[in-house]
């Protein structure tokens, strides 16, 4: 009987069993029974000692700067400005400093420019007297300043147009300010021209890339642009260069290239030069010979002394190599002269070049030098004598303190 018992106990203990499988529960074990574990660390045990923390990536403890912009700290460390090309430069005589702002340290056509400048580096001023050879880091800026820049001399101003709207420069803050005229020449332009006529006090911007004839004017005082609508204009380029003559009281205007795929020019507009009168609002073209390759992508200055505009550099559509080349015009004797310095600075294009009147010498910096088949970013820094008629190159350990 005890025996039938222990077997019906067994049946309905494998029963239950089974019954418990099915359900999903826990099967207990027998020969281990289950101990309570106490999870709740002790208040009295420290942390281990011989584990330290790392302490090669900490923790960030506000968000970092943007990489697109040169903190002020790591401008100040620097002692020479970066390769750049499409930058502007010029000089102002209140502080006898030529200034050089922003660029692109690598060639930006128009279909990829944006005044916000992400990803470039160049986002800083400098300043050079030309007269002590001191280089100097300016000041750290949000946005671009495209190209051009030039001095009013009535207004004690810079003023830069292009290539979305119109500015001055603020010397005590250091910054651009927009002045937001009721009306502008066509934003958005490129490879334009821009001079100043001091006796007339306007600033005036012909052509560009997206652009035809136009002739438009600048008032600082009314801050006013005006399309001038001369009766006569040069036909439409860009890459071409403009200086003020000041003793001839004429802006000068020369080279450039056609918004077409081949320059469809005549051989006789390639070597004409334009005179531009602002008081009679007339361009008059000038026949000259003798004078250097047609181009564009060069730049012109001039020089009070000698009474000649200094033209450096460029390219002809259809060749290679950038020009190297010296040329000065006489305008009132319509005469080129290349000149044959011992030395100049390598062919190079979107460069700037400014006369600085303190030392009386042409400051040149940066540009893509080189050719199209290998061009390369610059930060060259040149000078040229309009006296001597010689180039010689400032070097990074010659600067003075």
């Amino acid at each position: 009987m005890k025996k039938n018992k222990c077997i019906i106990v067994l049946v309905l203990m494998t029963v239950t069993l089974l019954l418990l499988a099915a359900c999903g529960a826990p099967m207990p074990t027998a020969t281990e029974p289950s101990i309570a574990m106490d999870t709740t660390a002790p208040r009295d045990t420290p942390l281990p000692t011989d584990t330290p923390l790392p302490t090669d990536t900490p923790m960030p403890t506000e968000p970092p700067a943007p990489p697109t912009e040169t903190p002020a700290s790591e401008l100040e460390d620097r002692t020479w400005p970066t390769k750049r090309e499409s930058f502007a430069m010029a000089y102002h005589p209140q502080i006898e400093r030529v200034l050089l702002f922003c660029g692109y340290d690598d060639f930006v056509n128009y279909l990829s420019w944006q005044p916000e400048m992400e990803n470039m580096k160049a986002r800083d001023e400098w300043s050079y007297d030309v007269s002590a050879n001191r280089l100097e880091p300016w000041a750290v800026v949000p946005a671009v300043i495209y190209q051009h820049v030039v001095y009013d001399s009535q207004a004690e101003s810079l003023i830069s147009f292009g290539s979305s709207n119109t500015r001055v420069y603020d010397m005590e803050t250091k910054t651009w300010e927009k002045t937001d005229p009721a009306k502008e020449p066509p934003t958005f332009n490129f490879w334009y021209a821009l001079a100043h006529d001091s006796k007339s006090d306007r600033t005036i911007v012909h052509g560009g890339y997206f652009e035809d004839d136009e002739t438009w004017a600048y008032d600082y005082q009314t801050n006013t642009w005006t399309e001038m609508t001369p009766a006569e204009s040069p036909e439409d380029r860009w890459g071409h260069a403009m200086a003020y003559d000041a003793e001839s009281d004429r802006i000068i205007m020369w080279g450039g290239h056609e918004r077409e795929p081949v320059d469809l020019m005549s051989d006789e507009e390639h070597e004409t030069i334009w005179a531009y009168d602002y008081e009679t609002n007339t361009w008059t073209a000038i026949e000259s010979t003798g004078g250097p390759s047609y181009r564009g992508g060069h730049t012109m200055v001039y020089h009070p002394g000698t009474d000649r505009i200094i033209l450096f550099g460029g390219y002809q559509l259809g060749e290679v190599d950038f020009s190297d080349e010296t040329w000065a015009y006489d305008y009132n004797a319509n005469t080129w002269t290349q000149l044959s310095p011992c030395s100049q600075p390598s062919g190079r294009r979107l460069f700037t070049m400014v006369y600085a009147e303190g030392a009386d010498k042409i400051v040149l910096f940066g540009g893509m030098a080189g050719s199209f088949l290998k061009e390369e970013t610059s930060d060259e820094l040149w000078i040229f004598d309009p006296v001597s008629d010689e180039w010689s190159q400032v070097m990074p350990d010659s600067l003075n303190p």
